[in-house]
């Protein structure tokens, strides 16, 4: 029982040295208790904290989304503002070349009518007196000298219509001109708030990583307060299971001790009647079946129905492949399935099935003594169970290792085989 408690307790602190370093072996429940609580206040903070991440990381998304959709509005708006830029451009390249063509007409019209002008001027009243002398008729010469007047009128209204024109697409241009500057400077204020929206979205992309970063490492931290709870957990259950041994063990004990007491109570009645009657006590009565059943100096009885030994404890010849030529107790021989009986009360440490032993039982007695039963062929008791002197416990077979129905019996004192007939 103890060596089970102790393989427990070094399997545990083996497993906390393999785990986080976070985890380390309890030595009571109390301590046990307090880390577990410990752990899962960390493991609830860092979920809070990881909650309040995911949750930040949704908002920057949200926002980012909203950035995205005012730089694809941004991107229209620039798109259509270039088409306008390059309409303007183009009506202003148009305008720019009427203007020009007006100019050249407007200059034209101006060379020709200094022309006609000076030529009146050089020639002055002596072309209307050559026009007198051409005409037939007076009315023919008023005719002429109106025809020269119109001439005169007709080019300075040309002149001046000319010049409106030109003044006409000269404030078109200065206002498309306006229209355009107006038009530039909308598009570089797009064009600065756009850079500025990518540049913010850049920002908040990187935010978002950082606390996706950040979540990863809640996470890992949050693996290991968990695999932290858990592994306080296994040590609680392993705590427990060493309080209820211990406290089996207490109840064996003094279970042990009130047999124990009922049989020296009840010898001493039987020796005291005896006295009283003078006539010897009476055997176990445990054991009246059995000649030589009763209580030894130890307090065993003999374990079986059973009294023909085949082989006694010490050297031997191994009588199979295998078997040790030392024999660690003795061999009594009988039919299968003659009755194994507890050679003195305790508890079933073991019962089972091994290769050589076959079916065995291994008791645990007072004073760090053990007897071993093998070879049976059936078990009537299970590990942890406490049985009575003289309790039947098993039946005679050949299990395991085993050249016929025998019982191998054996005794050991603090796990050292002794000669059972010391014991018996």
């Amino acid at each position: 029982m103890r060596k089970n408690k102790a393989r427990i307790l070094a399997a545990a602190l083996t497993l906390s040295m393999l785990l986080s370093p976070f985890q380390s072996f309890a030595s009571n429940k109390e301590e046990a208790e307090e880390k577990k609580q410990e752990m899962q206040q960390n493991l609830n903070n860092i979920e809070s904290e990881i909650d309040g991440l995911e949750e930040a990381v949704i908002d920057i998304e949200e926002f980012v989304q909203n950035l995205d959709i005012q730089l694809s509005e941004l991107s229209n708006q620039l798109t259509t503002l270039n088409i306008q830029v390059d309409a303007k451009e183009e009506d202003i390249k148009t305008t720019q070349e009427e203007l020009e063509a007006a100019r050249v007409i407007e200059e034209k019209q101006y060379e020709d009518m200094k022309k006609r002008i000076r030529y009146m001027y050089e020639n002055g009243n002596g072309m209307l007196i050559e026009a007198l002398f051409q005409v037939e008729s007076m009315a023919e010469f008023l005719n002429q000298a109106e025809y020269v007047t119109k001439i005169s009128e007709y080019d300075r209204s040309m002149l001046v219509k000319f010049q409106e024109t030109k003044d006409q697409i000269a404030s078109l241009e200065n206002n498309l001109q306006q229209e355009l500057v107006a038009l530039s400077t909308i598009q570089t204020e797009v064009e600065t708030h756009k850079a500025e929206v990518e540049a913010t979205i850049i920002i908040k992309n990187t935010e978002i990583q950082n606390y996706k970063d950040n979540i990863s490492e809640a996470e890992a931290e949050k693996l290991t307060y968990a695999n932290e709870i858990a592994f306080q957990e296994r040590i609680l259950a392993q705590l427990k299971e060493q309080e209820e041994q211990e406290a089996l063990e207490q109840a064996q004990r003094e279970s042990e001790a009130a047999v124990k007491q009922a049989e020296a109570e009840a010898a001493a009645k039987a020796a005291a009647e005896s006295e009283a009657a003078n006539v010897p006590a009476p055997s176990n009565p445990a054991a009246e079946d059995m000649p030589s059943a009763g209580e030894s100096a130890s307090g065993l009885i003999w374990p079986t129905a059973s009294y023909n030994v085949t082989s006694e404890y010490g050297d031997r010849d191994a009588p199979l492949e295998g078997a040790s030529n030392f024999h660690g107790g003795i061999d009594i021989a009988g039919p299968s399935g003659t009755p194994i009986y507890a050679a003195a009360s305790g508890v079933v440490l073991e019962a089972g099935y091994e290769g050589s032993m076959g079916n065995y039982i291994i008791l645990s007695h007072a004073g760090n003594m053990q007897t071993v039963y093998m070879h049976a062929s059936y078990l009537d008791v299970s590990a942890g169970d406490w049985v009575v002197q003289g309790q039947v416990i098993a039946g005679m077979g050949t299990t395991g290792l085993s050249t016929g129905v025998h019982l191998h019996f054996e005794v050991r004192i603090n796990g050292v085989r002794q000669n059972p007939r010391y014991y018996l």
